[in-house]
């Protein structure tokens, strides 16, 4: 029964972990393999401007989220705590100071965790939080023995020295039992940005060998090497100077190069490594690998994979805003409920579903109750459900009157014409309410104006294939028409 409370599988006790002592290695499949194994190298890949616009692009996404502190529970001392936190942070550490901390807090997927120091002074009896500070990943490392934080420090930097729960914390990003440092997804870009900086040395020589017209002198028989020298030494000058004189009896040609499929190779090979680094980033693999073939598609695709990664951001910012808010309660009142965070659209939450439901609505869709309650957090007390302007709610057990007042020649078949083409159109509204939702979709997706434009563009053709207003009239055409002939 012992042996249920024993840990049996440890470093200890395993036969492949022969050092058990001091520092446990990063196991990075990338960074183990090259000679500076630690996160420095990773830094210098940011020189690539695709890769780096990538990371500003997911990270702004993320930045740009409101959110608000919101009281543990309704206690008052709930309520008290939260007050006193947000004025910790308000007045010590700033608006601006805190959206570099989030920025900072964001690099742990990039480079595995992220070290945090809480820095603290007394404040009237209390513990007031004075800054929240980041720290450079290399000057800590995890233990051997049970993966537990170590700082590196200047009397100990083989071992480490422990650190105090309430002043550290670490944002890990796909930690695990066998590598603590987390998954990074710089070293995943490290050999595209390698290839690519290759294959751009290799570019430019591609382009001083074919990018400049090649000159061809030819001299007569007979002349001598000096003068040969002589000659090429002109040659070499007109490259730069584009003028030259030549002796008597030589002559000059630029032959015309083609070497377009070469330089297309070298464009071709540098677009796939800017793909894999965006799909590490972006996770548009998918999206990317669907090309032009279906432009919906991949707009969807990307779409929904950028939102999975910025939603996976913000829950890492909330999870380590609400670590930092449970080590200050459990400082300052042991017994409170900490303040947590939430997060929420800087007007209104459901604005883009609302414009796609009115859209919708207005197309002729009809919504139930439920749907409201569903979708927008209403109760069923709360509201009731209207018709457009142009129709009138019938009361109950009034019968609606089709017929004319007395007198009327509205002719009986002219009223099965109405009823007819009222039917066809309404089984075109699938139709219609298919063509606007594809629409909608392909407006969600889109990031930007410009990417919007494009898409619509690319999307227009398939779309207006579906002829679906060609054929409603066409067989609307055709009924009248033997409606009437049978009529006469």
């Amino acid at each position: 029964m012992q042996n249920l409370y024993d840990e049996i599988a440890t470093r200890l006790t395993t036969y492949d972990y022969q050092d058990t002592v001091g520092i446990l290695p990063d196991a990075d499949p990338v960074l183990m393999k090259l000679p500076d194994s630690g996160v420095n190298v990773l830094k210098g890949l940011l020189a690539d401007s695709h890769l780096q616009s990538l990371i500003d692009q997911r990270k702004k996404k993320t930045l740009r989220a409101e959110y608000r502190w919101n009281p543990g529970d309704n206690s008052r001392r709930a309520k008290k705590i939260l007050e006193q936190f947000q004025g910790d942070i308000e007045e010590g550490i700033g608006a601006k100071t805190l959206y570099d901390v989030s920025s900072q807090i964001l690099d742990a997927p990039y480079y595995g965790y992220v070290p945090i120091e809480l820095i603290y002074m007394p404040v009237d009896g209390r513990i007031h939080l004075k800054e929240i500070r980041p720290l450079p990943q290399h000057w800590f490392g995890f233990s051997a023995q049970d993966n537990t934080p170590k700082f590196l420090s200047l009397e100990n930097p083989w071992e480490g020295e422990e650190v105090p729960s309430n002043k550290f914390l670490f944002v890990q990003h796909g930690p695990s039992f066998e590598n603590p440092y987390g998954t990074r997804l710089l070293s995943r870009c490290y050999w595209p940005v390698e290839f690519k900086r290759g294959g751009m040395k290799l570019w430019l020589g591609f382009l001083e060998l074919f990018g400049v017209p090649f000159i061809l002198g030819i001299y007569p028989r007979g002349m001598k090497k000096e003068d040969r020298a002589e000659f090429l030494e002109k040659l070499m000058q007109m490259r730069q100077r584009s003028v030259a004189a030549v002796p008597e009896g030589s002559s000059i040609e630029i032959p015309k190069m083609n070497s377009s499929q070469q330089s297309d190779l070298f464009e071709r090979f540098k677009l796939a490594m800017d793909k894999e680094m965006s799909a590490v980033i972006l996770g548009q693999a998918s999206a990317l690998d669907i090309g032009d073939q279906s432009t919906m598609a991949s707009a969807s695709v990307v779409g929904a994979s950028i939102q999975e990664l910025i939603e996976s951001d913000k829950l890492l910012l909330k999870s380590t805003f609400d670590r930092i808010a449970a080590i200050y309660t459990r400082l300052n009142d042991a017994g409170a409920k900490p303040p947590v965070v939430s997060f929420y659209e800087e007007d209104d939450p459901k604005k883009e579903t609302a414009e796609r439901d009115k859209v919708l609505f207005d197309t002729g869709v009809s919504f139930e109750p439920a749907y409201y309650e569903r979708t927008y957090g209403l109760e069923a007390k709360d509201f009731s459900l209207r018709k457009k302007d142009n129709e009138k709610t019938e009361k109950p057990g009034h019968k609606k009157n089709t017929e004319f007042s007395e007198g009327s020649t509205y002719p009986v078949e002219q009223r099965r014409i109405d009823t007819m083409v009222d039917e066809m159109l309404g089984s075109g509204q699938a139709e219609v309410n298919e063509l606007v939702d594809d629409i909608t979709r392909l407006v969600e997706a889109s990031t930007d104006f410009e990417g919007l434009k494009e898409n619509l563009e690319k999307a227009f053709p398939r779309l207006m294939k579906k002829e679906m207003f060609a054929d409603i009239i066409a067989r609307g055409v055709l009924n009248a028409n033997m409606y009437g002939r049978y009529s006469a």
